[in-house]
C-alpha cells in the first residue's frame, strides 16, 4: 500500500510504502530519480497505510496495519527516525487503515480500521490511552477504507468501505454533528 505525503503547506515529502516483506519505507524523486528510504522494519508482513492528518507543528505519525492483527503508530522523532507504538491488538486480517477528523473536536486523534472480523472499528487516543468502539459490522470480509469530506452536513470526515460482501458502504455521523 502507498500514501503520499505533504506538508501542511501542500509540499510533497514522498510516498509512504508498506509491504508484505514487513517493510515501511519512503520513496522520493530526487533529480528524476527514485531513492528509497527504510523507516522502519518488522517480522510480520505489512498491509496498510495512513497518515495522521498534519495539525500545526505536530511530527509526521504514520498509522500500519499487520498481518497479525497490531496497529502500529509510527511518530517522527527529531532526529528523524520512528517511534513504534503498538495501538491496538485485535484480529488477524486488517486490511483496511484511514485516519481523519471522526469527532467533533478536530484536535482528537483517531482512526477507523475494518478487516476479516467484518467489523469497522474506531480507535480514538484519549490521556495517552487508545479506546476501541465498532462503529460498523458488514455481512462478510472487510478489505478497503477511504476517507473524505464527501457529506457537508457535518464537521467530520466520512468513511467508505467495500469487502467481500459486494457492497460499498458510507459511514457518516448525523447532520450537525461536530457544528455549533
Amino acid at each position: 500500500d502507498a500514501d503520499v505525503l505533504r506538508t501542511k503547506d501542500n509540499e510533497l515529502l514522498g510516498i509512504a510504502t508498506v509491504s508484505s516483506a514487513g517493510e515501511v519505507g519512503l520513496l522520493r524523486f530526487e533529480e528524476g530519480q527514485p531513492k528509497w528510504t527504510t523507516l522502519f522494519r518488522t517480522q510480520m508482513g505489512l498491509g496498510r497505510i495512513a497518515a495522521k492528518p498534519q495539525i500545526g507543528d505536530d511530527p509526521l505519525v504514520l498509522y500500519v496495519t499487520c498481518d497479525d492483527g497490531r496497529i502500529l503508530r509510527l511518530e517522527r522523532r527529531n532526529d528523524g527516525s520512528f517511534a513504534p507504538e503498538v495501538i491496538y491488538a485485535g484480529p488477524q486480517g486488517p486490511r483496511g487503515v484511514v485516519a481523519g477528523r471522526f469527532h467533533a473536536d478536530a484536535d482528537v486523534e483517531s482512526i477507523a480500521i475494518f478487516g476479516y472480523s467484518k467489523k469497522v472499528q474506531l480507535l480514538t487516543r484519549s490521556n495517552n490511552h487508545w479506546r476501541v468502539e465498532t462503529i460498523f459490522e458488514d455481512l462478510d470480509k472487510g478489505h478497503w477504507l477511504t476517507v473524505g469530506e464527501l457529506d457537508g452536513r457535518n464537521a467530520t470526515d466520512e468513511i467508505i468501505l467495500s469487502g467481500y460482501g459486494s457492497r460499498v458502504v458510507m459511514l457518516a455521523r448525523p447532520p450537525g454533528y461536530g457544528r455549533p
